[in-house]
């Protein structure tokens, strides 16, 4: 089930700012800034997203930044959640007793697999739309369109 942890919260906003901006790219230190957040505590999701091919970066003062690899209507929200939390270590199926391994796996993997459809349906151009009539914080969904 989707836990709202800080780490997903901030990747996720990271990824709508870019897509917001796409195609351009977007530095880290810009996305940290409006986000609120240190630079280097974005860094490590932003670069999770690059090894899952969701963004690209370059490096350079002038040029550089992350990118979207793909159009935001390709990128889902499923996509950036799963690759984040490819971030955690995996853990261990606790299932032992029959109730465990028949019943409350086989429901917890079904949530789970409907979560993900749920969220594959979600693409940041969505996003993007919404941001951009929502008044995310003033001038900043703007500038994005």
């Amino acid at each position: 089930m989707l836990s709202r942890s800080h780490k997903l919260f901030h990747a996720i906003e990271a990824v709508l700012d870019i897509a917001c901006h796409h195609p351009a790219a977007v530095r880290s230190a810009d996305i940290a800034k409006r986000a609120g957040v240190d630079g280097r505590y974005l860094e490590p999701a932003l670069q999770a997203l690059a090894a899952h091919n969701i963004l690209a970066s370059k490096r350079g003062r002038a040029v550089g930044g992350y990118r979207l690899t793909r159009p935001p209507a390709k990128v889902t929200l499923g996509e950036v959640v799963r690759a984040i939390r490819s971030l955690d270590a995996p853990v261990a199926d606790p299932a032992k007793s029959p109730l465990a391994l028949l019943v409350v796996g086989p429901v917890l993997r079904e949530i789970e697999d409907t979560e993900n459809l749920a969220l594959d349906r979600i693409s940041f151009e969505m996003l993007c739309r919404i941001a951009r009539t929502a008044a995310a914080p003033a001038g900043d969904a703007e500038e994005a369109a």
